[in-house]
């Protein structure tokens, strides 16, 4: 006899994040549908919220022109068996999402599908978004026991000596993972981690031309990065604002 089990390892970080004030999926839906929130709002820049189980909501709102980022929410939490889907099908533009808080991911949030029906034939989105994390706590967490596939995942902070700890089993980037922060950024990415950066893993920046001149991180990796290269340059020149990689 064969059996098949599919189970998610419990959760291995020392994140408490409180969602005891979040606002809650009541439906599957579109984002911006005041219907599908237990609010009957939708969530605003400082909203806790929670996709809850067996929901599948479309991020359909975005900036008012390619290259603005759009407030998603404070702090995120994808439950085991929802979905959560950020992709778009407009050539050229650049879909970005703020996020500023942390991302509790146990169930699934990337570019995902058009969704089935009068208005979608539910093949794979074109585009994926990218992902502004802002370090708005003194530790802020990525974690979970699901699948987080952004485009890109560029990490900042408007306070120095902010922590970002990343214990997700299973993050997928497309392209860039770096660090634009003109304030201290420590990121450690934990060993029970698997992180795949299909482009560039920078601490400041992914290409020296386009990088901030005062941008400062640290990046300590103790779990498992496959990426495609590794940017070691600073474009910081002032003394004691170092930026390092430790394995």
């Amino acid at each position: 006899m064969i059996c098949n089990s599919f189970a998610q390892l419990p959760l291995v970080s020392n994140q408490n994040i409180d969602f005891s004030t979040a606002v809650f999926t009541i439906a599957s839906g579109n984002w911006s549908n005041p219907a599908i929130w237990s609010s009957g709002t939708v969530p605003a820049a400082a909203t806790d919220v929670v996709i809850s189980n067996n929901h599948t909501v479309y991020i359909d709102i975005q900036g008012s022109s390619s290259g603005v980022a759009v407030d998603l929410c404070r702090n995120l939490r994808i439950n085991q068996s929802a979905i959560l889907r950020m992709g778009h099908n407009t050539a050229g533009f650049e879909k970005d999402l703020r996020i500023n808080g942390s991302i509790l991911c146990n169930g699934t949030f990337s570019a995902g599908r058009v969704q089935p029906g009068a208005t979608g034939d539910g093949s794979l989105y074109s585009f994926n978004s990218r992902i502004f994390l802002n370090l708005s706590t003194d530790t802020t967490y990525i974690s979970g026991s699901g699948f987080f596939n952004p485009r890109t995942l560029s990490i900042s902070s408007s306070v120095a000596n902010r922590n970002l700890v990343i214990d997700l089993y299973n993050m997928y980037i497309n392209e860039n993972f770096v660090i634009r922060s003109t304030n201290l950024v420590n990121v450690t990415i934990t060993k029970y981690a698997y992180v795949r950066v299909k482009g560039t893993l920078g601490i400041s920046g992914s290409t020296y031309q386009f990088s901030p001149s005062n941008t400062r991180g640290n990046l300590t990796i103790q779990g498992i990065v496959v990426t495609e290269d590794i940017s070691l340059f600073t474009r910081n020149t002032n003394v004691g604002q170092n930026s390092s990689i430790i394995i």
